[in-house]
């Protein structure tokens, strides 16, 4: 079969040394799990999460600042001349910075999805519809019933029931 070394189960996913025993449960030379978990994710969380604030950096912030206050109907809670931030729920708000403006660099929507998970979700699309932003059809996606819209800057925004 060859060298121990060449196959996974003799080697420490958590540090990548050879392990000459491969019924080992732990490194011996980092003493880790030999399976790649971490002690760490079976313990207590490392913080816990009193606010969650999402910032999209954006190159088309006007606009996207009017799609989320106009299109979406989200209650404004901050508001200066290159940040806003929205209210989503008692815990959780959407930002939008102009990147014009900021030390990071849009994405231009790439690489990211809003998902809300929202009680009517037909009701919902039909009112979208109605103000003019343009949905895509309800399907059905890990069980739940979802459809998709995009803001100005090209985020995806996906609204599901379930």
């Amino acid at each position: 079969m060859g060298d121990p070394a060449c196959h996974l189960s003799s080697v420490c996913l958590s540090c990548g040394r050879f392990i000459e025993s491969v019924d080992a449960a732990r490194c011996p030379h980092c003493g880790e799990p030999t399976d790649g978990t971490t002690d760490q994710a079976n313990s207590e969380p490392l913080f816990t999460t009193e606010q969650v604030n999402t910032i999209l950096y954006c190159a088309a912030f006007e606009e996207t600042v009017e799609f989320y206050r106009r299109r979406l109907g989200l209650e404004v809670t901050f508001a200066n001349d290159w940040f806003y931030e929205f209210r989503l729920h008692d815990r959780a708000t959407l930002s939008i910075a102009d990147a014009r403006r900021a030390t990071i660099s849009p994405v231009g929507g790439e690489g990211m999805t809003l998902s809300f998970k929202v009680e009517d979700l037909d009701a919902v699309r039909r009112r979208l519809e109605e103000l003019g932003v343009d949905t895509t059809a309800i399907s059905e996606r890990f069980g739940s019933r979802v459809f998709d819209i995009h803001d100005p800057e090209g985020h995806r925004i996906e609204f599901w029931d379930g």
